[in-house]
């Protein structure tokens, strides 16, 4: 179908017509029907010689956009892919955070609290105390931005994989 229009092309068309005219009474009919009738064949060949080299462009340039397009989708398709493993990759760092978070929570928790029995039994001064204390807030903050991260990222590859999240 899209190479019909390189090859010529053969149209035929038959026609037949009268010229009767009913205002004149005098003669008869068929007489008048037989005088007045024409019959014509038309027979009309086309053969694309210069309009060929614009209909090879245009095949040739749909067949470039198609396969630009399978081209462009396979891109796509890769950037997509691509993506879900970077949010799989995220995931597996952030819940590695966590778990790192979460223990170096305990142990700024527990050295706080020591530090604190220290300060009120007098071995440390208040200095001490206060690098303790802002060292057990940064582990507490690394801890629910940790927390965060991971529950983004869950919810990130459960939107790609096209389940319900919610955050």
């Amino acid at each position: 179908m899209a190479k019909a229009s390189l090859y010529p092309s053969l149209s035929m068309r038959f026609m037949i017509g009268t010229n009767y005219n009913i205002k004149e009474p005098l003669v008869p009919f068929q007489e008048q029907f037989d005088t007045n009738l024409s019959k014509g064949l038309r027979l009309n060949l086309t053969i694309p010689i210069f309009s060929q080299f614009e209909n090879f462009a245009k095949i040739k340039i749909s067949k470039l956009n198609y396969n630009q397009s399978i081209a462009e989708t396979q891109i796509e398709q890769n950037r997509l892919s691509k993506e879900i493993l970077k949010a799989i990759t995220d995931t597996k760092t952030a819940i590695k955070k966590k778990e790192s978070a979460t223990i170096a929570f305990e142990f700024s928790s527990k050295s706080y609290e020591a530090d604190l029995l220290k300060f009120g039994l007098g071995k440390i001064n208040i200095n001490e105390l206060n690098v303790t204390k802002m060292n057990f807030n940064n582990a507490q903050a690394e801890l629910i931005t940790s927390k965060y991260e991971l529950m983004y990222n869950y919810a990130l590859i459960k939107f790609y994989l096209g389940e319900n999240f919610s955050l």
